[in-house]
């Protein structure tokens, strides 16, 4: 059960249900322009610096942001979408998994280097530092680590100690882990998911390898759309 086993580092997240403004049916949402619509939301827009993550939020502002929560807000990165990746556990149901034994703490050995290297962006050419600090890419929180080391660190839009959602950023540490595992011999990313995680045998799943898993390759109808982000019986939307 290996498979199963790296899977729990990364924190899953689950929705009961998903939330829709106004009086209008889904119907008619999908009827209009949904991206107009929802930015006529309260905090779908950006109207604050990204460093009010590293202040105190009003209770006016949090009032406001628990009322307006469901997936696509949180996804607009408008100024409520700053209190939603730093208090998700506050809207969905979450866990934090210890690991198994002792934590090596990371030092840190920073490289100065690395915040001038050259990025092309939409901007043009910007260092690192230039970017992290552009208020246009929202930047909240980086860090880099190098052979046990914290060599580079950054964080315009929150406070170091803070918990993150993760989110994506989770799949490297999934891969990264099973990468591992498998130059250790102990896993064959040519294995079937359902070889590690049997209850998942007789779904979907069927016939899907580890490692087309890891490329998010699998072929099930799981694509992010427009279309499935506003329907809310969507398996998207259920992640959330």
């Amino acid at each position: 059960m290996i498979f199963k086993k790296t899977m729990i580092y990364c924190t899953i997240f689950l929705s009961i249900s998903i939330l829709l403004f106004g009086h209008e049916s889904v119907k008619n949402i999908h009827a209009q322009d949904p991206l107009t619509y929802y930015k006529k939301v309260p905090g779908a827009n950006i109207t604050q610096p990204i460093n009010v993550g590293q202040k105190s939020f009003s209770p006016n502002f949090i009032d406001e942001a628990r009322e307006y929560f469901n997936n696509f807000h949180l996804q607009m990165g408008g100024d409520h979408s700053v209190y939603y990746l730093l208090h998700l556990s506050e809207f969905l149901p979450t866990a934090v998994i210890m690991p198994e034994g002792p934590v090596k703490e990371l030092d840190v050995e920073l490289n100065y280097d690395i915040g001038n290297i050259l990025l092309n962006t939409s901007n043009g050419k910007m260092t690192l530092n230039q970017y992290i600090a552009d208020p246009k890419y929202r930047t909240q929180g980086l860090l880099i680590a190098h052979n046990g080391k914290i060599v580079y660190q950054a964080y315009p839009g929150m406070h170091p100690t803070d918990s993150h959602v993760w989110m994506s950023s989770a799949k490297t540490t999934v891969g990264l882990v099973l990468a591992q595992l498998e130059a250790e011999g102990k896993v064959n990313l040519q294995d079937l998911v359902t070889d590690h995680l049997p209850e998942l045998k007789g779904t979907n799943w069927d016939g899907v390898k580890i490692i087309d898993a890891l490329n998010m390759a699998t072929g099930l109808d799981v694509e992010e759309t427009v279309q499935t982000i506003f329907d809310p019986n969507s398996v998207i939307v259920s992640f959330f």
